[in-house]
């Protein structure tokens, strides 16, 4: 049932989606809205051309949001095409990545669904095909429909957000290698 007419789909996701999730979970406290939070993000892939596939970049780590390759794959504009996260919304707890085309992969061992306020207590091998479900046709279209709503403040803002990104990274690299601010000011006018 799961794209047809009974259950809502979202057909892609727009190359901006996971940038603002990013900006999301950066800015408004690991939280989506009151409802939604984002503990985690734990998995990405993105492509320095829109379109060429041969250009991957990957990453994974507990929380790639602590990456500056991740912050200067989104500080540059380029789009992520899958990310892996901790999603909560209603006591539910779900681990899962999702692409661009909208596949996802959920981890079933460490997701819980909660049903009327008590756990739900269903055998793993049987929870897997609820929580797909509740992912694909609830939590998607959910976070698509939010981000569709925000994405004109979204877009207003990616640009001083990429820059602010960029900053956070250059200083990052000027302390971790030690060079002098005046020595980077130097090497910026070459």
């Amino acid at each position: 049932m799961i794209g047809n007419d009974n259950v809502e789909c979202t057909d892609y996701l727009e190359d901006n989606f996971f940038a603002w999730m990013f900006w999301k979970y950066d800015r408004n406290n690991r939280q989506i809205n009151s409802d939604i939070g984002l503990p985690a993000m734990n998995a990405f892939s993105g492509t320095i051309q829109r379109d060429d596939l041969q250009d991957m970049i990957i990453g994974r780590s507990p929380n790639i949001t602590d990456l500056s390759v991740l912050k200067m794959h989104i500080a540059r504009q380029f789009p992520l095409r899958s990310v892996g996260m901790e999603l909560t919304e209603r006591g539910n707890k779900v681990y899962f990545k999702v692409d661009v085309h909208n596949q996802i992969v959920v981890d079933t061992r460490k997701s819980k669904m909660v049903s009327d306020g008590i756990t739900d207590t269903v055998l793993v091998e049987l929870k897997e095909y609820p929580l797909i479900v509740y992912i694909y046709s609830y939590i998607i279209p959910l976070l698509n429909g939010l981000y569709e709503s925000e994405e004109p403040d979204f877009t207003e803002q990616l640009n001083s957000y990429s820059k602010d990104l960029a900053k956070e990274i250059i200083l990052d690299l000027i302390g971790a290698t030690g060079i002098d601010i005046q020595e980077f000011d130097k090497l910026a006018m070459t």
